[in-house]
């Protein structure tokens, strides 16, 4: 049996200092580092760090780095450039996309070190029954042992995704044409292009990396149950290393939920019921946290409540953000569930809608929340925090009080209005048989509670019960007259 490739997860919960423990892990080790974090801003931010203390050579190769050409001869030029230099501690800064879309080949025997979990799956359906013609000159399909699913790569290997996506036609496809070209490629349901639809699915784990670098080590609070985790187990050994939570003081945590009548989704949330449920939150939350901190949620939810809530609205993904440590309170009107894209990702891997849930929205959930002052280890006041449901409550509370981050309680927030309501639409009928069900008025002969209609019958019937006075002219007496 081959030996499994072995990865360091450097675990605790958000805030604990996993960051800056690998960065000065790095500075005390010394060696040649690749390490990828999840955005620019973060990175910039590590990277002045590093320079700080002048301990380590500090190469940025990212989009908006200096440098010639694509962020691919970036990476490259890099490597060679310290491998000529002969410079023997370096750390060469980059991205996630970064990391998933380009050839390490020559970071070969370098230390790899990875900043929270990228995103490792990614998937659509695609209608293509103008444009299957371009996907037949540009891509070839080979067969893999899962059903009819093959694999696409490029037929000529010079070819650049941009060059077609920049066409307003292709754009619908671009996200498609970048994973394919990436070298871990992407999959499709069919076996050749002569089909109207099709799903596709691209997937990244750390087993990609395999015989590239020297050493792997993910920082992540929750990345054992990440959906890259859930694809590499078969081919990675992984080792936990925990971070704890080592605080001074212990902050009182409260999560307040709007609902636990209904589930939300951006689907719901675009409807007009969905839009009610919104418009409840937002007088909620203006009538009863003027001092909002920071609030975030779906695309959706943020046209909706933009302008309506006091605090600064931040981007729904927030990992690795340090700027809002100074706020007590922060609302997430946010979900992520498994939606029907995500069929190609089951299909191909076996994942479950619960784990997806469980990677994608509780992750994001206890990201978010982790972004306020109970990320400072030295806050010991009181932390509001607003989601949408009591399952999101749920879920973050056993996970604060496994870290032990504070004092949890759970409260709902009976008061905006919504904390029972199914969200269905109400149709004509529906409407018209609540309106009559909530007039109740007193019967006039027994005196009970009675609908409208009930008491209309009865008068109805006790007006029948009366002596009928006669119609016409009155009938001539008999004579017996034949």
């Amino acid at each position: 049996m081959a030996q499994k490739m072995v990865v360091e997860i450097l675990a605790g919960p958000p805030g604990s200092g996993k960051s800056t423990k690998m960065r000065e892990e790095v500075e005390a080790a010394g060696g040649r580092y690749l390490i990828a974090y999840p955005t620019i801003p973060l990175l910039r931010e590590q990277a002045k760090m590093f320079r700080a203390t002048g301990k380590v050579l500090t190469i940025e190769a990212h989009s908006k780095s200096r440098g010639k050409g694509t962020v691919q001869r970036r990476l490259t030029d890099a490597a060679k450039a310290v491998e000529e230099g002969g410079s023997p501690d370096v750390v060469v800064l980059t991205t996630h996309e970064s990391l998933m879309g380009c050839d390490l080949s020559a970071f070969k025997g370098w230390h790899f070190r990875i900043d929270e979990a990228p995103n490792a799956a990614q998937g659509a359906t695609l209608s293509i029954p103008v444009s299957r013609d371009l996907f037949k000159a540009k891509y070839r399909l080979s067969p893999i042992n899962k059903g009819n699913w093959h694999e696409v790569s490029l037929i000529n290997e010079a070819d650049r995704w941009t060059d077609v996506a920049d066409d307003d036609l292709a754009k619908p496809v671009a996200e498609f044409m970048k994973q394919a070209a990436r070298p871990t490629g992407a999959f499709v349901d069919v076996s050749n292009w002569d089909v109207r639809s099709l799903n596709w699915c691209a997937l990244w784990s750390p087993h990609f990396l395999e015989g590239i670098p020297a050493s792997l080590t993910i920082a992540g609070a929750s990345y054992a149950h990440s959906i890259g985790a859930f694809i590499a187990k078969d081919h990675v050994s992984f080792n936990t290393r925990t971070i704890p939570m080592a605080r001074s003081t212990t902050p009182t945590i409260r999560i307040h939920y709007f609902t636990q009548g209904h589930r939300g989704s951006s689907k719901l949330w675009s409807k007009s019921e969905g839009r009610k449920m919104i418009v409840k939150v937002c007088d909620y939350l203006s009538a009863n946290v003027p001092d909002l901190g920071y609030w975030s949620g779906n695309n959706v939810v943020k046209v909706l409540m933009e302008h309506r809530l006091p605090g600064d609205m931040i981007d729904a993904k927030a990992q690795g953000r340090n700027e809002y440590r100074d706020r007590t309170s922060c609302a997430f009107i946010f979900s992520s569930k498994p939606t029907p894209n995500d069929e190609s990702l089951k299909t191909l891997t076996g994942i479950t809608d619960a784990q997806i849930e469980r990677a994608r929205e509780e992750e994001d959930v206890l990201q978010f929340v982790m972004r306020g002052a109970i990320r400072d280890r030295d806050f010991g006041g009181d932390y509001n925090i607003y989601l949408y449901t009591k399952k999101q409550a749920d879920d973050l509370a056993a996970k604060l009080n496994a870290s032990k981050v504070g004092v949890v309680t759970v409260i709902p927030a009976t008061a905006a209005g919504i904390l029972n309501d199914d969200a269905k639409p109400q149709t004509a009928a529906s409407a018209s048989s609540n309106k009559a069900a909530s007039q109740v008025i007193k019967s006039s002969r027994t005196g009970k509670n009675i609908k409208p209609s009930s008491e209309a019958r009865n008068k109805r019937r006790a007006k029948s019960d009366k002596p009928k006075k006669p119609v016409g002219r009155p009938r001539k007496a008999a004579t017996g007259e034949a």
